[in-house]
């Protein structure tokens, strides 16, 4: 477990967001590809201060899992569960917020078809 000093006083000076599932403009897909190789939508941010503790912790996670480059991809997520919950466990003892959204695609098109069509004339 961290020392009491490792661990984030104040709320984060740096948020660092990503997506996934997000194959380009609609607009062009065709419809015998849509949703099927990325069905969900994922928005994720964490608010972390990327100081020398938070680094050093971080690296030595990484070298124990066997993960050489400098961004982790979901890919070496999916085949060492281990080092998600090692950076879990880091990211809670530092106290950095979590933020994740995930959409079926699908279920966003109908929810947008029924809230901008359909009720304005249900009335």
């Amino acid at each position: 477990m961290a020392a009491s000093s490792d661990r984030a006083s104040s709320a984060p000076v740096a948020y660092y967001i990503d997506e996934s599932g997000n194959t380009g403009d609609l607009t062009t897909a065709s419809i015998a590809s849509y949703g099927r190789e990325q069905r969900m939508f994922t928005l994720a941010a964490v608010g972390c201060d990327l100081d020398a503790p938070f680094n050093g912790r971080f690296e030595a996670l990484k070298k124990a899992h066997r993960i050489q480059s400098p961004e982790v991809k979901s890919k070496q997520g999916y085949d060492r569960p281990h080092f998600v919950s090692g950076l879990l466990d880091l990211l809670e003892e530092r106290g950095c917020p979590i933020f994740i959204e995930a959409v079926d695609k699908h279920y966003f098109i109908i929810a947008n078809i029924m809230d901008r069509i359909v009720v304005p004339y249900a009335g």
